[in-house]
Order: C-alpha cells, then structure tokens, then sequence
C-alpha cells in the first residue's frame, strides 16, 4: 500500500491579515485610550459617548452598504410618515437634496418630488404619523422636535419658545406631551392568499353525523388512569354510547363500542367523523363502518368542523362527573355511575349550544319552551329533584300555586 507523505497547505497571507486587522481593532480603541488618558468622570463619560457614536456610525455603514446592493425596484419603500421625518432631519442639519437622497438610498427626485407634495397638501405621500386635526396635536409634535434636536433644555424653555412661535402651552402641557411615547406605527397589511378549506360535514338531523373519541379522566390522585370512550350525535349534542375500558382500547373494543351505540339509537348514521387514532385506522375498523353504509372522516386538527363538540363534553365530564368522591370507587361502581350521570346529561342538563334545550329536546325536534305568563298576585315555589339520589345532578321544577 502506498503510503506517501500529505503536504498541509499553509494558511494564506489573506487569512493572517483578517486576524491581525481584528486583533488590532480589539487594541486600538479610541475611547479606551480617551479613559486612559482621562481617567476623570468626565474623560470616561465622553469616552462612553465616543465609543457608542462609533459603533453606531459603523453599524449604518454596514447596513446601508447590504442594502445599496439590493435593486431599487426590489426595496421596500418608506411610509408617508418615514418621508416626512426624513425632511425634517434634512431641514434640521442643512442637507441639500442630492446629499440627503444619497444618505437614505433613494432617487434625489424622489426627495423633490416629497417636498411638492409637502407644498401642495398632498397628505396622501407625506403625512404625520399621529393625527394633528386639533391644536394640541401641533404643540405635540412640535414640543417633541425640539426635545430630539435640544434633549438638554427644560420643559419651561420649551414652553417659552413655542409661546414665541405662536403656540402658547402651559409647562405641565409641555411635561405631559414629552413624558407621553410617540405612538407605534401600525404594520402593514400583507394580502394572504385565500386557501381552500375542505367543506364539513354538518348535521342537517338527528344521528346524521357522530363523533367518536376517546380521553383519559384520572383516579385515585392521578395514579390509575381510566380510559372513556364515547360516542356523541353532533346534531343533538346526545351522549349515543359511552363505557370505561381498562388500558388502551384497541379496534375490537372500538368497534363493541360502535355497536353499541347503534343499537341504542336504532339507526346507524350517515357519516362518522373521528380522529386519526390507531384504532380508527385499522382495517377492522373500516369493515365494520362498511358494513354499517357509514361514510368516516377524520377532523382536521384545530379546524370546528371536526371533533370540537366532543372535546367539550370531555371538559363536562372531567368537571363535573370526575369529582374527589369517585377515587376510590371499583370498577363496576364507575361504571354505574357514569351510566347515571350520562342519563342526566341527555335529559336534564341544559346545554348553550343548542339554546338552552336539552339532548333529548333536540332529539325530538321540541321547540323551546316559551315564556312564562304571570299576573299580579301569582305565586311559585322552586322545587329541586336529585336524579338516581346524587347532589351533582339536580333537576329543577317551577310549580305554580294555587290561589
């Protein structure tokens, strides 16, 4: 085997001089040595100045030479308010068009053609970036170009000058201008593409459309979780099935459960919509919708067309039903009384999404009950029932008494 020596390319001058031009910019420091010779509390406060000017000055040059570089058909141009500020700074430092259009990197007929639009009113080109339909609005402004161009006077100067140019406020007026934050400009409104959201399914009657989903509702201080399963009609927002499993449930308990539901509803629906979970992907899942004639979907993440109404009954039940009292109960016991719960919740718990009207109400297609008349001199007594004798499911009554 060959073995021959590698020669190892010596690093080039260029690269020596890139490392000895930053070594000697870490030495050489204009406000270091300002401190140096200076070591006063004024030396180092101007040498803080310097060194913050400097770095300023070489952070625009850099800036300004990126952006020289991008064609001037491609730059974003500046807002009306942006234009206007840029003639106040050349009117402030005395710069002539052609320097003040080289500064900002724009066309010098393009600063010409600003200052027409100043001359002609044109608000449209050359505006403000706060309203100044009132008075107030123009000592505001005005107060805040001479705190930029004089940061050291008072607010007592600054009142006297404006009362020279004809704008007389009062030194608190002046305080409460300076002290009030420019306000920010807004950004600007960028077109977005309308993009074609899938049409869902929504339910035009009873067990047209059914979610299916299942959630984890925590027992015993959160060491023993329970699996639930549930189906629910999206029309009548009624809880169609619904049973514990112990573990994950797979696609032969999933599918128990489906039979179940339609059994106790007496019809299969038209369209089921579920999640992309394992059990709803499997390929005994899908005969078994087949079999049934049921067309299943699955909800976009996030989107309302999809399992939202299901997910908040998840929330009503880990609220309400999932309560302190249930830690310590057997299986066969949670099983009992989610069956209970579930049979107050379809009948007597009234729900806002369907105005105020209960599952069983909207199964039926009952209207809502209309309002109560009452005459003068009518009494009524408010009567509460417990169903299956548990406090957490009242059922209440207005009784009218006899006169």
């Amino acid at each position: 085997m060959d073995r021959r020596p590698t020669l190892r390319r010596s690093p080039s001058f260029e690269s020596f001089a890139v490392r000895a031009i930053l070594l000697i910019a870490q030495w050489l420091r204009a406000a270091d040595l300002i401190e140096a010779l200076c070591p006063t509390s004024r030396g180092c406060e101007f040498a803080s100045l310097l060194r913050l000017l400097t770095r300023r000055d070489r952070e625009i040059f850099l800036l300004r030479k990126r952006l020289s570089r991008i064609p001037a058909a491609n730059r974003s141009r500046f807002r009306p308010s942006e234009r206007i500020a840029i003639l106040e700074h050349g009117e402030q430092h005395g710069l002539s068009t052609r320097r003040l259009a080289r500064f900002f990197l724009v066309d010098p007929e393009t600063i010409a053609r600003w200052k027409r639009a100043v001359d002609r009113g044109r608000t449209t080109l050359v505006t403000t970036l706060g309203p100044l339909t009132r008075f107030r609005d123009l000592v505001r402004e005005v107060a805040r170009m001479l705190r930029r161009a004089h940061p050291h006077w008072g607010s007592r100067r600054f009142s006297h000058v404006l009362a020279k140019l004809g704008l007389e406020a009062a030194r608190t007026t002046v305080q409460r201008h300076l002290r009030r934050p420019p306000a920010e400009p807004k950004p600007p409104v960028v077109a977005v593409k309308s993009r074609r959201v899938p049409r869902g399914v929504n339910p035009k009657r009873p067990h047209h459309v059914w979610l299916m989903d299942f959630s984890t509702v925590s027992m015993i201080l959160g060491f023993f979780p329970v699996r639930v399963g549930a189906v629910l009609d999206s029309f009548s927002r009624k809880i169609v099935a619904i049973a514990l499993c112990r573990g994950e449930p797979d696609a032969k308990w999933t599918c128990r459960l489906l039979g179940a539901a339609i059994r106790n509803a007496g019809v299969a629906p038209d369209h089921m919509i579920t999640d992309c979970g394992t059990q709803f992907t499997s390929r005994r899942f899908k005969k078994t919708l087949k079999r049934q004639g049921i067309r299943w979907r699955h909800g976009a993440v996030g989107s309302p067309k999809s399992i939202g109404r299901l997910e908040r009954f998840w929330r009503s039940l880990k609220a309400e039903w999932a309560t302190a009292l249930l830690c310590f109960a057997t299986e066969r016991l949670l099983n009992q009384r989610l069956q209970m719960w579930i049979d107050w919740y379809n009948s007597a718990r009234v729900h806002a999404g369907v105005e105020g009207r209960t599952p069983n109400d909207v199964e039926k297609l009952r209207p809502r009950r209309r309002r109560r008349t009452v005459k003068p001199g009518d009494k009524f007594v408010l009567e509460r029932r417990d169903m299956h004798d548990q406090p957490c499911m009242p059922v209440y009554r207005l009784r009218k008494l006899a006169s």
